[in-house]
């Protein structure tokens, strides 16, 4: 007699001996449990002798089930045949052998209809209708959610997902698994089947985009840079064609470059891969391209102070090596770049160059636009924070030419594990980067995807602007006409109420509705329209009644009323930079840094404290005594009849009478000085520090010194802290040179310093 599994779970008890038995008992071809599962601890008392051993069936279906036979596989045409042919007299099996359809189940499918004549057909199709959670209606619904905020940048993660999903049941009264409800939150297999349903949705990992980035790629910004692009593209036909339009822009590369994916031993935890440094070494590499696909060598900027010529050894061909201290593009640079491309263009007044570029300050400087104006350049700038979508290299150039670099940097540290990569090897990487790159076929469509070449400002759709639509507000201009903004809706009381959104809750999205007063239902706080409407929770499993969606309770993301600053904060813009107006305001705002570049210098040669020097108090930590008064750390003070408030000294002393001569020389390192701070006001004495010199003065004439504090145990003896008190000094603010102190008395008295000078008129405030 077979044995009958039972439903879930089957028990069978046998004895065995020895372990052996056991397993060949269950791996035998008439074992009568196909998959089964056996606990550890009864496998362990299995291997230590003979016991009862309970075995479990562990029934799993698994996600993607293949149908191994045709049942239930018919038509809805046949069955509907059959079906009517049985109303008309036919027997069930001659019924079914005519229409292709199995008699069991056109006896099932007949019962049903029988029984419920409105029953809809396309049920008949299947054998059994599954546990849907949601309609189609209602998973539409939230289908549509998801995908708005995810095109607006505000997408929802899975854990997300779920949570809204449960939520949107709870709301509209749905009923839900008792694992949703105890996790509050939909499950994993819901969200599975959701996906498959949908297949428009699919998880994604995003790319960062900055709030900047998100509100500055608008359609009024782009209409106004294609408006500027076609006036330039018109002036020459040179520039119609596309033979005479170049990009340029700067990227990284660095000696330390983003490792890619390797082979390792599957389950190791830790995977290393070995570079050259920890952080690297940045080196600016200026890539410039042709919108028919043309190739200029590119510009390689060192961080040095000195160009050398082996740190373009293995470079592209009539690649330009520039350095500068800081390694990035400046306006002393880039004057150079545009020699470069015109000694590789042959570009004059009457073969003009169009070159776009970003909003760089360095690309807008006054020597070059006019370098480039005297030699036919129109330099053309992109809109601020739109590169990533306007620039033909950012959008594809870029991106491969960093993997080919990595990838190069790569293969010459596996040829030389033992060496570390500097910026003199980086220009073959850039050589090699380039040639894989930079081909014909990525710079034309970077043009063409930009719409730049051929022109088409219609390249970019609305949904290409969705992300900007958080930061949408009203159009102060527009407020007077307040007509065209009100919506009229009628409540359900009849009355025509004013259900004008709220700036901070509009958002023209289609099939959407803007969010305002709130209601609560069901323990939760809720959104409901402005119009007045109370929403409806009834359940929706028939799909007839209203549902509440997730722009009702969630609502859509929109900005705040901006706020007002009495700073007027230039923005930035796309222009013809080489054009006159433009030429003249750049030349303005030169004139005008120029001028407070000066005045600021006057000012920092008069004997005036600096900003950025310290406090003229020390801490009360610094003192050497608990008690002793904050105010009195090495503070030095003259009285206002130029008098110190102490023991009366000689006639005509500095010290005396405040009056101190010019410094006869600079002071050196290890030299002691009293520093003057003047008061804030004229009736107030100055204050008088004495510090130690660490480094001579440099080119603002500052010194590095430390300060010492007055001892309040010894008197006239002066410490170091143990916290040295760094400051910078103005060669102006040192009045005094004192002579080398000296230091006696005890060991632990050797920390007291004392000058030979008579200060016993010094005292601390």
């Amino acid at each position: 007699m077979m044995y009958q599994p039972k439903d879930r779970e089957v028990s069978l008890t046998s004895t065995f001996l020895f372990m052996d038995d056991f397993e060949a008992f269950v791996t035998s071809e008439w074992s009568p449990l196909p998959t089964f599962k056996v606990h550890d601890r009864m496998q362990q008392s299995a291997r230590n002798g003979s016991m009862e051993v309970v075995l479990k069936e562990r029934q799993e279906m698994v996600r993607n089930y293949k149908p191994k036979t045709d049942r239930g596989k018919f038509g809805e045409g046949n069955m509907k045949a059959a079906i009517e042919a049985v109303k008309g007299g036919l027997s069930f099996r001659i019924a079914a052998e005519r229409f292709n359809v199995k008699h069991q189940t056109l006896y099932k499918k007949y019962k049903e209809y029988k029984d419920s004549p409105d029953i809809n057909l396309k049920d008949l199709k299947k054998g059994f209708v599954s546990r849907r959670i949601f309609t189609d209606e209602q998973e539409t619904i939230l289908a549509e959610y998801v995908l708005t905020v995810a095109q607006m940048g505000l997408g929802l993660s899975v854990e997300q997902t779920c949570e809204l999903a449960y939520e949107f049941a709870v709301i509209n009264k749905i009923e839900v698994p008792k694992n949703w409800k105890n996790d509050e939150c939909g499950g994993r297999d819901w969200f599975r089947c959701f996906l498959r349903r949908h297949p428009n949705l699919s998880i994604r990992k995003p790319e960062a985009c900055s709030i900047a980035r998100a509100s500055s790629f608008n359609k009024a910004n782009m209409d106004s840079f294609f408006n500027r692009l076609e006036g330039v593209l018109n002036r020459h036909p040179s520039f119609q064609d596309g033979s005479r339009v170049l990009n340029l822009d700067e990227c990284g590369t660095t000696t330390v470059a983003c490792l890619g994916k390797i082979v390792a031993p599957k389950g190791q935890k830790q995977v290393y891969q070995s570079t050259s440094q920890e952080r690297g070494t940045l080196v600016t590499t200026c890539l410039i391209v042709g919108a028919l696909g043309q190739v200029i060598p590119p510009v390689m900027l060192f961080p040095r102070k000195n160009f050398k010529n082996n740190m373009t050894i293995g470079a592209y061909p009539g690649t330009l090596g520039l350095a500068c201290e800081s390694g990035w593009m400046n306006a002393e640079l880039f004057p150079k770049v545009l020699q470069h491309i015109v000694k590789h263009t042959a570009c004059t007044k009457e073969n003009p160059l169009l070159v776009l570029c970003d909003n760089l300050e360095a690309h807008i400087t006054l020597e070059a636009i006019e370098y480039a104006r005297e030699n036919g350049i129109t330099i053309l700038t992109l809109v601020p924070h739109t590169t990533h979508r306007t620039q033909p290299l950012d959008v594809s150039i870029m991106g491969p030419f960093k993997r080919a670099y990595e990838n190069a940097m790569c293969i010459w540290k596996r040829a030389h594990p033992h060496q570390c990569c500097t910026i003199y090897d980086l220009a073959q990487f850039v050589c090699t980067a380039v040639g894989k790159a930079l081909t014909p076929a990525n710079i034309t469509a970077g043009f063409k995807k930009t719409g730049i070449m051929p022109f088409d400002r219609t390249v970019f759709k609305e949904l290409d602007f969705m992300p900007s639509r958080i930061t949408d507000r009203p159009n102060p201009e527009a407020s007077e006409d307040i007509n065209s903004d009100v919506l009229i809706t009628e409540g359900d009381n009849g009355n025509t109420q004013n259900a004008l959104a709220k700036p901070s809750a509009s958002v023209s999205t289609p099939g959407f509705v803007s969010t305002g007063t709130e209601s609560e239902s069901n323990g939760s706080t809720l959104k409901t329209p402005d119009s007045g409407r109370p929403f409806s929770a009834q359940s929706n499993k028939s799909g007839t009644s209203s549902v509440i969606s997730p722009v009702e309770f969630r609502g859509i993301p929109t900005p705040g009323p901006r706020k007002c600053s009495n700073k007027k904060r230039q923005k930035g813009k796309s222009m013809i930079a080489t054009d006159t107006p433009e030429k003249n305001e750049i030349k303005r705002k030169a004139e005008g840094k120029t001028k407070k570049k000066n005045d600021k210098a006057k000012k920092k040669g008069e004997p005036a404290p600096k900003k950025s020097r310290r406090a003229l108090k020390f801490r009360q930590q610094d003192s050497d005594s608990e008690d002793s008064n904050p105010d009195e750390p090495g503070e030095l003070t003259v009285s206002s009849e130029g008098e110190w408030e102490g023991d009366m000294v000689e006639e005509n002393s500095p010290l005396e009478t405040g009056k101190f001569p010019p410094l006869t020389s600079d002071p050196k390192e290890e030299d002691y000085i009293l520093v003057e701070f003047k008061p804030k006001t004229k009736n107030q004495t100055p204050d008088y520090y004495i510090a130690k010199v660490l480094k001579e003065k440099d080119e603002d004439n500052d010194l590095e010194v430390s300060y010492l504090r007055r001892s309040n145990k010894v008197r006239d003896k002066f410490v170091i802290p143990s916290v040295p008190d760094l400051a910078s000094v103005n060669i102006a603010d040192v009045k005094y040179l004192l002579p080398k102190p000296t230091c006696t008395g005890t060991r632990r008295q050797q920390n007291l310093l004392s000058f030979d000078v008579d200060l016993s008129l010094i005292r601390t405030l």
